[in-house]
């Protein structure tokens, strides 16, 4: 998890994982992928890279894994929800 130095800009965000909310608080700097991992229950996050999130304060809008939460628009407040990537053969 991101430690915060005193001045750096703070998001404060609603996640929804597996059914559950939890009040979160996330660099605009840190990649989607690495907010995903820190959030996961511990017997999913060897599966992480299964997973996406959505903001719901953009009409659910999937975020790119692989940029930071600046890059995909989220904004202080949001509400964000963790889901399985549903497809993808196997």
């Amino acid at each position: 998890m991101h430690e915060f130095t005193k001045g750096e800009e703070v998001l404060s965000l609603t996640i929804i994982v597996k059914g559950a909310s939890g009040e979160y608080r996330f660099s605009p700097a840190d990649l989607v992928s690495s907010v995903i991992f820190d959030v996961l229950p511990d017997h999913l996050k060897p599966d992480a890279v299964k997973f996406e999130i959505r903001d719901t304060s953009q009409g659910s809008k999937v975020l790119v894994p692989n940029q930071t939460l600046h890059e995909n628009g989220v904004k202080d407040r949001d509400v964000l929800s963790v889901v399985k990537i549903h497809g993808g053969g196997g």
